[in-house]
């Protein structure tokens, strides 16, 4: 019998102690640790400051802050290494150590209760380390010559988040021996792809009507010209375009295609074989790999679209069979072969993996064809035609442009004023315009000739695959206007549903600016 008293006596101090300590633990204060953004931002050596949000009870003098990295995102909590002390962010981000080259890392801001020893993290926050030269790219010029600026503003980071606004207007010759680039601008674009993450091996390309410069995307120093982007021999010396497309850059040479992986070459090696026999106006497009037809370009001699049914063989230097090449007649709204009219504009726009197609009659009337590629046959990729020559001052336009999946951001420009119309299942775009206006109505009145309109839409990959995608594609339209010898770029910020802008900024500083883009990784 004592016995049993002793074991019940043992029990009841055991039962009381787990009591008393979870009693003490439930009434020990918490903390919630937040961040303003979920992912930041920082060039190489800059210092990056973050203040973050707390709320808590427990006294400042009873805790310890620091903040960690930790160089394998996918790893969530394992790893992580201080790199800071104190609640509030001020670091310069020097590439040594824990960080030693740009890239993603993930962070956290770490407290530590002292009496208690217990320990709270922020979210898990992405952090970018990028080359210094971020932000957005500006061609401009007297065409005659050409430079290409940088301006880094809050718009233009890749990441959400502030900062504040640097324009280094001429800094592709400050950093070439004062050496501009020969011809008036045409385009300027980061030849940046899904799964190429070295900033070493990316490139950035302006083309103008006397050539192109070929540059480092890491350094910005010239490389070369347009020819030094190719096999000697294998091109006509006559460029077109070139733009980058999920995994590989096309460009276009004297109306020949040609396409690399830029995991596999540096330099284009020879026109695509399936392609031969077209004369490309436009450079190729992948519309999804999903999809059954997998790719397009408009072909200037039949003046028809060009389909293709499988672009992995497509890039690989296969045939035309293989790669599905082909030219369907259609009848409905309008024949995809033979457009009857030359290709003024073509992007994406209006619905998901639907395309909007500018067409110029002989007569000089436009029409807008919108295909459908997502379609399972052939009859109805012509999925509207609309007549524009109800849209105001159609005539004059000079520029287009088109929004992802939005009926109504459709937009052109004439010399002095900018157009938003709604393109809708066929139906009439008469009365469906207006002058480009904020939201409460007022019409944006831009100052000075138009000479570029854009929609930001830097190469995008939904699956990931791209280290960081930019967070305003397809919210930020850019008109650039030349007045008394200046430049200014007008960067507008749009609502996606209704196309109309929700506010506006602009900079100055340029030359007469032909065209601008997102450079980061």
């Amino acid at each position: 019998m004592r016995t049993i008293y002793y074991l019940f006596a043992v029990l009841l101090l055991v039962g009381c102690y787990k009591d008393k300590g979870n009693y003490e633990y439930s009434d020990l204060e918490e903390m919630d640790i937040s961040l303003p953004f979920t992912s930041y931002e920082v060039g190489a050596g800059k210092q990056l400051t973050i203040e973050p949000i707390i709320e808590t009870a427990i006294p400042e003098s009873d805790i310890q802050w620091q903040w960690d990295v930790n160089f394998t995102p996918s790893n969530s909590y394992i790893g992580f290494y201080k790199f800071a002390e104190g609640k509030k962010l001020d670091h310069v981000f020097s590439l040594n150590g824990l960080m030693p080259s740009t890239g993603t890392y993930s962070i956290r801001l770490h407290a530590k209760q002292i009496s208690s020893g217990r320990e709270f993290y922020s979210p898990v926050t992405a952090l970018r380390i990028t080359s210094e030269y971020t932000g957005l790219m500006v061609l401009h010029g007297d065409d005659t010559q050409s430079d290409i600026g940088l301006l880094q503003a809050t718009d233009f980071r890749v990441t959400e988040g502030t900062m504040p606004t640097v324009s280094i207007p001429h800094l592709y010759s400050s950093l070439n021996n004062n050496q501009k680039i020969p011809g008036k601008g045409i385009t300027v674009v980061q030849t940046v792809t899904a799964y190429l993450y070295d900033i070493n091996r990316a490139r950035v390309v302006a083309l103008t009507d006397a050539g192109a410069a070929w540059i480092s995307y890491a350094d910005f120093s010239k490389l070369g010209t347009w020819n030094d982007m190719f096999m000697p021999g294998v091109n006509a010396g006559q460029p077109q375009s070139i733009q980058p497309q999920g995994q590989v850059v096309y460009a276009v040479d004297g109306g020949q295609l040609f396409g690399r992986v830029n995991g596999s070459y540096e330099v284009f090696p020879v026109p695509l074989p399936a392609a031969q026999g077209y004369y490309a106006a436009t450079p190729f497009f992948e519309v999804g790999t999903n999809a059954r037809v997998q790719g397009f370009f408009f072909d200037k001699n039949t003046r028809g679209f060009v389909t293709c049914t499988n672009t992995n063989n497509f890039v690989q230097f296969t045939d035309k069979v293989t790669s599905g090449i082909s030219q369907v007649v259609t009848a409905k709204y309008f024949n995809m072969a033979a457009m009857n009219a030359d290709l003024v504009y073509v992007d994406r726009g209006a619905r998901q993996a639907h395309y909007l197609a500018v067409m110029k009659e002989a007569n000089g009337n436009k029409y807008l064809a919108e295909l459908d590629w997502s379609a399972s046959n052939d009859v109805d990729i012509p999925f509207a035609k609309y007549d524009m020559q109800v849209l105001p001052n159609i005539n004059d336009a000079i520029f287009h442009a088109f929004g992802n999946n939005q009926v109504a951001m459709c937009y052109y420009a004439t010399p002095t004023k900018v157009y938003r119309y709604t393109a809708n299942n066929n139906e009439t775009l008469a009365g469906k315009s207006n002058e480009l206006r904020l939201q409460n109505g007022n019409p944006i009145v831009f100052d000075g000739d138009i000479t570029m309109m854009k929609i930001l839409k830097p190469n995008q990959n939904p699956s990931g695959s791209l280290m960081v995608n930019y967070y305003n594609h397809n919210k930020i339209m850019l008109v650039a206007v030349y007045k008394n010898n200046q430049g200014t770029l007008y960067s507008l910020k749009l609502d996606e549903p209704t196309g109309d802008v929700i506010s506006y900024t602009t900079y100055t500083g340029f030359n007469k600016i032909y065209d601008a883009d997102i450079k980061g990784l």
